[in-house]
């Protein structure tokens, strides 16, 4: 009883340990990410909580570098647009999307998305919460990630649905790059922690 007691206090120091050393990584060697690995990451991601245990999720892996590419380009075509239409783009946003080198996907060689097989009250938090799972089992096995969110507006098109095999019921909620990181980038700092109440039963 001990020894289990001892072995998931280290489990629990390395779960702690990779929540504060994970960052995102936005530069990655040419390694390609191993299929078996990835599949080891994707069952991570499933073993997260969902509500009602109605286990929404489902994955798309692509390794393929034009298809990538291309996706790149739909995103930067489709934002693009959008500022065109009037529609409110954010100044930063803008701005990365206009660099003429623009590539989504960091020249990542893996994009791993998160799906939802159906829409529920809170489907997209559970597929979060696999996205999340993903990131840290990533970290742990020396991979960076990083979640795209430019992706979404894309991916959810009728042509990148068909093209992924994604049905027209699903959403794409998660994009997600893998690969080996080329370095560790700084920490980022965050806001001070907020809490708006803390009631505790008073002891007399």
């Amino acid at each position: 009883m001990e020894q289990i007691y001892r072995q998931n206090i280290l489990s629990t120091s390395s779960v702690i340990d990779a929540i504060y050393a994970r960052r995102s990584i936005r530069s990655f060697t040419s390694e390609v990410v191993d299929a078996d690995l990835i599949e080891e990451l994707l069952k991570a991601a499933i073993q997260a909580p969902c509500a009602m245990h109605e286990q929404p999720c489902a994955f798309v892996v692509i390794q393929d570098t034009p298809i990538l590419k291309e996706l790149s380009r739909d995103i930067k075509e489709h934002f693009q647009n959008q500022a065109k239409n009037g529609n409110s783009i954010g100044a930063h946003a803008l701005k990365i999307i206009n660099q003429d080198h623009f590539e989504a996907f960091y020249n990542a060689n893996t994009l791993i998305v998160v799906c939802s097989q159906f829409s529920s009250r809170f489907t997209d938090a559970d597929c979060w919460l696999a996205a999340e799972n993903l990131m840290l089992a990533a970290h742990a096995e020396g991979l960076g990630s990083c979640v795209i969110g430019f992706a979404v507006d894309a991916l959810n098109t009728n042509k990148w649905k068909s093209r992924l095999g994604i049905p027209q019921n699903a959403q794409a909620i998660a994009p997600i790059i893998l690969g080996k990181p080329t370095g560790n980038p700084p920490s980022v700092s965050r806001n001070p922690l907020t809490i708006y109440s803390w009631k505790a039963l008073a002891l007399s």
